[in-house]
């Protein structure tokens, strides 16, 4: 069976995901901003990278889980549940790699910064 949504169904869903969406972009926006603003060698520690050390991955996840909202699909529900696991262990990786290269002030950044929020 086919879920297809109704007309009040896609006004309670559209708003807030596009709230999401563009909150998700806004993220983006700052997070990239204060990252091309520092050194390769440093972890970014300002703006946003203040209060979560992966802030792209958050805005790109708003970004997702918005339009997912927005389709009103449970299929853009679930491919959203498997990107959050896929980059979740991506990001593992990368905090893995940068405590190799960067050491010491990057593992104090790690007991710093939150990952996510």
């Amino acid at each position: 069976m086919q879920f297809i949504p109704t007309e009040i169904q896609l006004g309670c869903f559209f708003l807030p995901g596009m709230m999401l969406y563009l909150l998700g972009v806004l993220n983006m926006f700052f997070a990239l901003y204060q990252f091309r603003a520092t050194p390769v060698s440093l972890a970014v520690r300002s703006g946003i990278y203040y209060y979560s050390r992966n802030s792209q991955w958050v805005g790109l996840m708003l970004i997702f889980f918005g339009t997912a909202v927005v389709c009103v699909n449970e299929l853009a529900i679930i491919l959203f549940i498997c990107s959050v696991l896929l980059y979740h262990f991506r990001v593992l990786g990368e905090e893995q790699a940068c405590l190799a290269a960067l050491g010491k002030p990057y593992q104090d950044y790690l007991y710093a910064v939150r990952r996510y929020f």
